[in-house]
């Protein structure tokens, strides 16, 4: 069955996966973790996170990491997408710095797409950033992973 781990990517870590069976690695879920509401610079949380990452992938061999950005359902739908993909940019780009440079590492935005919390259920428009908090997500997936 799929892996998945949630937050840190502290826990259990990744599963193995094929070309046809690719498997989730990490689904941060929460805003604080990478990112800040409307913001696609990766925060403290987010580079802590993201460093485990390379530490777990630096001595594996896999045939593709893909990186994919979403956002909530705030804001048009155009900017979401466009912001969904500077994320999974940024991810993507810092990776590559860090240690995993010259590996095959791609990079998707989904923008609202695949909400994990429905707009109705956020009927409160004062707290509605916080509750969609865990739509403004990146999902890493692998293909191929080896140890």
């Amino acid at each position: 069955s799929a892996g998945s781990v949630s937050g840190t990517g502290t826990g259990s870590g990744p599963s193995c996966g094929t070309a046809t069976n690719p498997r989730t690695l990490i689904e941060t879920g929460s805003a604080d973790v990478l990112f800040d509401f409307n913001s696609a610079t990766v925060n403290a949380a987010g580079r802590q996170m993201l460093d485990a990452l390379i530490t777990n992938m630096r001595n594996r061999t896999f045939d593709r990491l893909t990186v994919t950005g979403y956002t909530d359902q705030i804001g048009d739908d155009a900017y979401n997408q466009t912001l969904s993909e500077r994320r999974a940019n940024v991810v993507r780009a810092y990776l590559l710095a860090n240690g995993l440079a010259s590996r095959n590492i791609v990079a998707v935005g989904r923008g609202e797409q695949d909400p994990l919390v429905q707009l109705s259920q956020c009927p409160n428009v004062a707290t509605r950033v916080t509750c969609l908090a865990r739509n403004r997500r990146v999902v890493f997936t692998t293909e191929g992973l080896r140890s």
